[in-house]
């Protein structure tokens, strides 16, 4: 389907992803030193976020994408179900949910075999994210938020696919 007007004119204004692998990084480098790191929100900040990359080993007892480290140290489970999912304005995913959605697309093109881990025999990561996500939502809002996260999700794979940062999180696949 299409993507609303609003949501395309977002996607339109992303500068394209260098390159691919070490994508983030080597902008840093490009806009020089620190101040690159200054403008990528803070040495700190953006080294943080940029070493980040999906991990199939999983934390805890559960498995599957949700049992997997996210950038803050949690699993994706504990750190999403600390917050009700949301959405935007043109009803796309957002939030916590909507960052664990996103590197969910994120870690099923950085590893293209995750279709043949045990932990995804039931569904790909981003599906079991969704799942997640409506297991935590009340029944009255689990048809808008699935709708949501189908256009989040459409939203990654065009921005993958034409080289672009992801939305929400703003990171390169």
């Amino acid at each position: 389907g299409m993507l609303p007007a609003p949501v395309q004119q977002t996607m339109q204004q992303g500068k394209p992803c260098p390159g691919t692998g070490g994508a983030a990084v080597a902008m840093g480098a490009v806009m020089g030193g620190a101040a690159g790191a200054g403008a990528m929100g803070g040495m700190y900040a953006g080294q943080q976020q940029q070493a980040y990359s999906p991990q199939p080993q999983t934390m805890g007892a559960s498995s599957g994408f949700m049992a997997t480290a996210s950038p803050f140290g949690q699993s994706w489970s504990q750190y999403c179900t600390q917050e009700a999912p949301q959405t935007d304005q043109y009803n796309v995913l957002s939030g916590r949910w909507g960052e664990c959605l996103a590197w969910a697309k994120v870690f099923e093109k950085r590893n293209p075999n995750w279709s043949s881990d045990p932990d995804y025999r039931s569904g790909g990561p981003s599906f079991q994210v969704i799942q997640a996500m409506l297991s935590q939502s009340a029944m009255g809002n689990q048809r808008q938020l699935q709708e949501a996260a189908n256009t989040l999700e459409a939203m990654c794979a065009s921005a993958i696919s034409s080289g672009q940062p992801l939305p929400v999180i703003n990171q390169c696949a």
